[in-house]
């Protein structure tokens, strides 16, 4: 045999054996799978059936009259429906009859190959009409947007135009001289004239309420429950009863004495558990209390406000700056014509900026303390008004380096003094050495020592189903053990009540109740031990989850904690095909009581609030749990269990239920649920790695198509601000419901490829760009959301990086020209910025410019002071110049900003490109005093503190130069003679 001939046969074999081992791949595959194809096919057939399913929705019966555009997008569905249902069928082809069956599989994997050619002919096709189905839709999206855009336009330059008429008509007619005219005219006249004033009155009042108003700072009374019907009545009667003890009459003349004629502070001390803060709630609604006071504050105008200290809750809801700026918000709600006099720097801003425009941002801690103590503290004010707090839970109050609890005393005494016979505060606190001492004892009540009658009354009311002569045994039993922990008594009659549903006897019952510790902690140790091994488990996997939902501001209510059993059962339970796995149709509320029965097995340590959330029974539970053997015992009973995923896939089960199963939640609290919380819960615990299953899932339930979702449902823009620190975090912060909004306050994007690159968080993003394909008006948005984001959030602390972005002009998904969503013609930025004009031609790069522009001058003209950007922004815009400045964007862009005297605002002007329209919007920003001019990039660059200048001059002269020659080039041809 020749040599050639042998060389051939070899490649002949070598070819076989490949052939061969491809089929062997191909039938293991498919016979370990459930689907009876093989992986690639199975990822086909999926992508195929969302194109089919696209095209058919594109499809319309009646399609004779279509025109244009319109006949082109059916024809192209149309064409896209046919390849798609050509490539299913032939997959189709390729399945194993019994994926079970070695031969089936091996007679699978040869069709695989014989038809994988076909496969690849149909796939082309299909991406090649996709493409051209989606650059039609965005074509159709466009002019959709251009139209609504331009209505919008008209209609806004209309009512301005009313406005603007009618603000001129004001202006004139208050120049006028009024002697000329009869009375009734002349009142008329200032009648109208005043309207506007008061409009504008309101508007500036309700710009420094939201400024004070912070989420949450009301949670801890929201969450005290309410007094037992039966009990506290005695406390506030309006009258002397005389069938109250001797004791309790006492307190009770104390007390009402102190509300209606006392001043100074009251303070009323209990043990752990004695019922303080039920106390304190049920006082401070109490119509008696108002009615009280009133009588002590005469003719003045009263003003009541009360703050619950809570030591588990946020930073401001254990410290003093939370407690001044709570109190604050509610007075000042009550009475806003203080607040000129109160809080006049703040003032100043809200009322003289144009009503048009949305001001609100939060209040520094330092005027905050300083408008308190004008507001107690002003003669003017003291005169014609008075002051009362109601102050729970000093003893919640947090510790620091700064504020002790002797420094809370401190100042609480301070303000009853500075105010004396004005203010008054009504305190409350557990019996600490720090309290009882600085707290004069002849206007104390100390609550452990007077409940017994509501500890009796309580006990009755839960035990009425009993025999009185029994019920009272064991009531008696009860409230001598008690010792005055109202708690203690509601714990252990929560246990005779399931002991007696269980068929214990009353001599049994009565037993129980002399085993029972009578102080706190050792009782919940011995409810925690009388719990069996399972139900332990159950009860410490609660109590981990519990406290890391509230670690992410997650509400665990009802309905997501029954969730807990599946995952029990099926860790993925959530990501399963079939879901939920039990019927349907079951609603929330059999949910919620598969999650309560749960609950009750802990015995009443824990228990759901009032908004149907998980909780403690008792903060001290927490406490309790906290200790160092109670947590390693925790730590040996959970074992594996793994209490972050265990959440996230509660979360992904809440979310794949509906809307319907958070029926008691806000809709920004989901979306933030659901997208914020749970992807830094995540990130922070390091579960997602590729191939990022999770996260892929969560991205696919978020929308059919990841890309399609900002294009419906966002149609004017995106509303990203960076250089005013606050306003990055008013609008990206986790406490609301973006990262991403439009038009509508109710739409934000919480798939995770968009909120974990405004957190900072790059891995999952770059990971995801490498593998789908991304529309260029997407690709814009990530790149907002990676360049114009602070990522320094309540939980983010990574370092600013453009990685995103990077990826996305290395993959060619962006160009510094493209024209997309923009920043500034979203009317999400309306605090900021109005009267756009022309913005819609802003490229990518050039919103970039001019965000950089005014934050470098921001900086550098803030109050008359030089200062500069921080080194992190440095190097971003730095690293951002440059990327961009490599990819040859439009060098003719031009800004400027001048002052309007008359109203304050500053007009933003700019130039972009050779040929474009110039553009302008205008801008609110007191802090930069004087106009400014760049001509051009490379003025900017050369007085800028970036630190890379030299290298970014030098890009833009080699660009600038290129540019120019290439056009000499085209003038030369041009003028040469044919």
């Amino acid at each position: 045999m020749d040599p050639v001939t042998v060389i051939g046969l070899v490649v002949n074999i070598f070819t076989l054996v490949d052939f061969a081992s491809e089929i062997v791949k191909g039938a293991r595959d498919i016979y370990a799978s459930s689907s009876g194809c093989m992986e690639q096919n199975r990822q086909r057939e999926v992508i195929t059936r969302e194109a089919e399913s696209l095209a058919s929705k594109l499809l319309v019966t009646n399609n004779v009259h279509l025109t244009g555009a319109d006949k082109s997008l059916f024809n192209l569905a149309t064409e896209c429906q046919k390849i798609s249902r050509d490539l299913i069928s032939l997959l189709d082809k390729t399945k194993a009859e019994n994926p079970k069956s070695k031969f089936h599989s091996a007679k699978s994997a040869v069709k695989n190959m014989w038809y994988q050619k076909d496969k690849q002919d149909l796939e082309q096709r299909l991406q090649s009409c996709r493409s051209q189905l989606e650059l039609q839709l965005s074509y159709l999206e466009s002019q959709n947007i251009k139209e609504k855009l331009g209505s919008l336009v008209n209609s806004s330059t209309e009512e301005i135009s009313r406005l603007k008429k009618l603000q001129d008509d004001v202006s004139r007619i208050r120049g006028w001289s009024v002697s000329s005219f009869g009375a009734a005219a002349q009142a008329e006249l200032r009648g109208l004239l005043r309207v506007p004033r008061d409009v504008l009155t309101e508007i500036a009042q309700e710009r420094v309420l939201g400024s004070l108003r912070l989420d949450g700072l009301h949670a801890r009374y929201e969450t005290v429950p309410e007094a037992h019907s039966k009990t506290f009545e005695w406390v506030i009667d309006d009258h002397d009863n005389p069938s109250l003890a001797e004791d309790r009459r006492f307190a009770w003349k104390k007390l009402n004495t102190w509300l209606s004629s006392g001043n100074g502070i009251f303070h009323i001390s209990g043990k752990l558990g004695s019922g303080k803060s039920t106390l304190m709630k049920f006082l401070s609604s109490h119509p008696n209390t108002m009615a009280n006071l009133e009588e002590w504050a005469d003719d003045r105008t009263l003003l009541f406000a009360h703050f619950f200290f809570w030591k588990p809750g946020t930073p401001l809801q254990k410290s003093l700056a939370g407690l001044c700026r709570g109190l604050l918000h509610d007075v000042l709600r009550t009475c806003p014509e203080l607040i000129p006099r109160v809080l006049y720097n703040v003032w100043g801003k809200a009322s003289t900026t144009p009503w048009q425009v949305q001001l609100a941002s939060e209040i520094p801690d330092c005027e905050i303390f300083e408008g308190f103590n004008h507001l107690i503290g002003l003669g003017s004010v003291s005169a014609r008004h008075c002051f009362c707090f109601f102050i729970d839970g000093l003893d919640e109050f947090e510790e620091n380096a700064h504020h002790d609890h002797r420094d809370l005393v401190s100042q609480l005494c301070k303000w009853s003094e500075v105010a004396s016979g004005n203010i008054k505060l009504c305190v409350s606190s557990r019996e600490h050495s720090v309290f009882m001492n600085n707290f004069a004892s002849e206007k104390r009540l100390r609550l452990h020592e007077l409940t017994r009658q509501d500890m009796i009354a309580f006990c009755q009311d839960r035990l009425g189903h009993l025999v009185d002569e029994d019920k009272q045994r064991l009531v008696d039993r009860v409230v001598e053990k008690a010792q005055g922990i109202f708690l203690w008594v509601a714990l252990v009659i929560g246990s005779i009540r399931r002991l007696w549903e269980d068929g214990a006897s009353i001599a049994e019952l009565e037993a129980e109740i002399d085993l029972l510790p009578d102080e706190l902690f050792r009782l919940y140790e011995h409810i925690l031990d009388s719990l069996g091994k399972t139900m332990r488990h159950k009860f410490y996997q609660t109590v981990a989850i519990l406290r890391l939902a509230r670690i992410y501001k997650i509400r665990l209510s009802l309905l997501r904690y029954s969730l807990l059993e599946d995952y029990d059962r099926d860790p993925e339970f959530a990501m399963a095909e079939h879901f939920p796995q039990e019927d349907i149709h079951i609603t929330p509320t059999k949910r919620e009581e598969r999650g309560l029965r749960r609950l009750n097995g802990f015995k009443g340590l824990l228990e759901p609030d009032s908004g149907n959330e998980v909780d403690f029974c008792h903060r001290s539970v927490d406490e309790f749990l906290r200790d160092s053997d109670r947590l390693t015992n925790m730590k040996n009973y959970l074992g594996s269990f793994n209490a972050p995923d265990a959440l996230s896939h509660i979360l992904l089960g809440d979310l794949r239920l509906g809307p319907t199963s958070t029926k008691d939640e806000d809709g920004w609290e989901r979306d933030y649920s659901l997208s914020t919380g749970l992807l830094c819960l995540r990130v922070d615990h390091e579960l997602d790695k590729p191939p990022y299953s999770f996260l892929s899932f969560l991205d696919n339930i978020h929308g059919a198509s990841l890309w399609d979702s900002i294009s419906s449902e966002v149609n004017y823009g995106v509303g990203i601000w960076t250089h005013e620190a606050y306003m990055i975090y008013h609008i990206f912060s986790p406490s609301r419901p973006l990262p991403i909004i439009g038009l509508d306050p109710h739409i934000s994007l919480t798939a995770p490829i968009f909120v974990l690159t405004c957190l900072g968080y790059h891995e999952y993003p770059v990971w995801k760009i490498c593998r789908d394909a991304i529309a260029t008006s997407n690709a814009i948005i990530l790149a907002y959301c990676d360049l114009l984001c602070d990522c320094v959030s309540e939980y983010s602390t990574r370092v600013k990086g453009v990685s995103v972005l990077e990826t996305l002009l290395e993959r060619g998904a962006l160009s510094p020209n493209d024209v997309g969503f923009n920043i500034y013609s979203s009317h999400a930025v309306m605090q900021l910025w109005s009267e756009p004009h022309n913005v819609e031609q802003m490229s990518l790069w050039h919103n970039v410019l001019a965000t950089i522009y005014l934050a470098h001058e921001n900086c550098k003209r803030k109050k008359g002071r030089q200062t500069s950007l921080s080194s992190d922004y440095v190097c971003l815009y730095n690293r951002v110049l440059r990327l961009l400045l490599e990819r040859k964007p439009d060098l003719h862009f031009s800004m400027a900003l001048n002052n309007d005297k008359e109203d304050q605002r500053k007009v933003v002007r700019m130039n972009l490109g050779l040929s474009a329209e110039p553009c302008s919007f205008t801008i609110m920003d007191y802090d930069v005093e004087r106009p400014f001019a760049y001509p051009s990039l490379r003025s900017f660059l050369e007085s800028s503190k970036l630190k890379d200048k030299e290298a970014l001059v030098e890009i833009y002269d080699a660009q600038l130069n290129e540019e120019r020659n290439a056009r000499d080039v085209v003038t030369s041809l041009s003028l040469r003679p044919p």
